[in-house]
């Protein structure tokens, strides 16, 4: 919602036997509305100005809530409805397609079309069946695509530690796989989308939540691959699956004290992959030159992807954090008149 400045809202000058009011009364629904906005959950007012205006068309509070819920259609956030329509399309495509596979059918050129039709079909219907009354925002579509992402992550650090194929027959053991991935996908985003649809989440921490998650993976399975040269994979899926949780427990919590937008968390990650380059391609310039050891290589390129985002955190150092919450300010003050008595609510924005 725009700054619209220092604005007094009038809730009261009720009569004293009407003081307390009745839940779903028009100054309840008028009141739970002023609270959403302060909450940060504009699709939530919406509703609730919305049901005020359809319940009590004569009420004192109809206009307020007509302008309200005027301003919230106009700032309408949907910045992160591009990704989000790509995450599902991609998903339901995903999904369809592998779906002949766990049932026991071959993939054919003719089962290939129908299913990704299919997908696709899914994928962008139900991408405009959620978006429709639910704007996203690019702060929602980071939590969506995080929580998928970090889901799968997890999911298939845990089927390295069960190992499902030392269990059971191996067709048994891949169809269980595939079908705990693909509930996993499917699961991980639907829920993140009910989490957040109408919520209004610090957008620079999803998006620090995915790098750090993203980072995390990659610095460790350098160097316990690379370095470390672990050849037995649960030890591998074990270690994985705990270092990156907390990494992205670590984040949310580093977040608060960083409060770090997603352009400068974009940035930090491209000085990564800048400085990750340059010690991949050093590492094929040594090999011509000194032929070092396949373990220094890895060390290179780890440390040169460290300096990268070190040189990038300070040359983003200036830049403007990203507020967790609106400076806020309400001050409450009495009305009283011979014939009426309520009190006077001021809120900043």
């Amino acid at each position: 919602m725009k700054k619209i400045g220092v604005f007094i809202i009038i809730i009261g000058l009720l009569s004293v036997p009407g003081f307390f009011a009745q839940e779903n009364s028009d100054i309840s629904l008028y009141i739970g509305g002023l609270e959403l906005l302060l909450e940060k959950k504009p699709n939530q007012a919406q509703n609730s100005f919305s049901l005020l205006l359809d319940k009590f068309p004569d009420s004192q509070y109809a206009e307020s809530s007509q302008r309200h819920l005027q301003e919230l259609l106009n700032v309408r956030d949907n910045s992160g409805i591009v990704t989000f329509y790509l995450g599902n399309l991609a998903t339901a495509t995903y999904t369809a397609m592998r779906l002949p596979e766990l049932f026991g059918y071959s993939l054919d050129a003719v089962m290939a079309g129908v299913t990704g039709l299919a997908g696709v079909g899914t994928g962008l219907g139900s991408s405009w069946l959620m978006s429709k009354d639910h704007p996203i925002s690019s702060a929602q579509d980071w939590w969506i695509e995080s929580t998928q992402l970090i889901s799968l992550g997890n999911y298939l650090y845990l089927t390295g530690i069960v190992q499902p194929y030392t269990i059971w027959d191996y067709p048994l053991s891949s169809k269980m796989e595939l079908g705990g991935q693909l509930l996993t996908l499917l699961g991980s985003r639907a829920a993140a989308y009910a989490m957040f649809k109408d919520e209004a989440p610090p957008e620079g921490q999803g998006s620090f939540m995915l790098h750090s998650y993203f980072w995390a993976n990659f610095y460790y399975l350098l160097f316990s691959q690379g370095i470390l040269e672990f050849d037995d994979s649960r030890t591998t899926s074990i270690g994985g699956i705990i270092i990156t949780d907390l990494a992205v427990y670590g984040s949310l919590k580093l977040w608060e004290n960083l409060n770090w937008s997603s352009l400068r968390t974009g940035l930090v990650t491209v000085g990564g992959f800048g400085g990750g380059l340059i010690g991949f391609f050093s590492t094929m310039i040594l090999e011509e030159i000194a032929s070092p050891d396949s373990r220094v290589q890895v060390s290179l390129v780890i440390a040169s992807a460290a300096a990268g985002q070190a040189a990038a955190v300070w040359l983003t150092r200036n830049m403007e954090p990203e507020s967790v919450e609106k400076d806020y300010k309400i001050s409450l003050s009495p009305i009283i008149l011979p014939e009426k008595l309520g009190f006077q609510v001021g809120i900043r924005l």
